[in-house]
C-alpha cells in the first residue's frame, strides 16, 4: 500500500480541532486563548490556533520528561 503525504500542511487549526486533540471542551480552549495561554488568531468570526502551538507544546513536554 502506498502512503501519500499531504502536499500542504495545515498552518492553523480551529478551536474545535484543538479541543479534540487536547481532550478538552471547546469553551476551555476559547478561554485559554482569551487569557493568552494558547495563541490565537481571529479571522472574521472564527478563532484559529497556529500549528506551531503543537510543536511548542511537544517541545515543552519533552523538556519536562528529561
Amino acid at each position: 500500500m502506498i502512503c501519500v503525504e499531504p502536499i500542504i500542511e495545515k498552518q492553523f487549526y480551529k478551536i474545535s480541532e484543538v479541543a479534540e486533540v487536547l481532550g478538552v471542551r471547546y469553551n476551555t480552549v476559547w478561554r485559554l486563548i482569551q487569557n493568552g495561554t494558547i495563541p490565537g488568531v481571529k479571522v472574521g468570526k472564527t478563532w484559529y490556533v497556529p500549528a506551531s502551538f503543537f510543536d511548542d507544546l511537544q517541545k515543552q513536554a519533552k523538556k519536562e520528561v528529561v
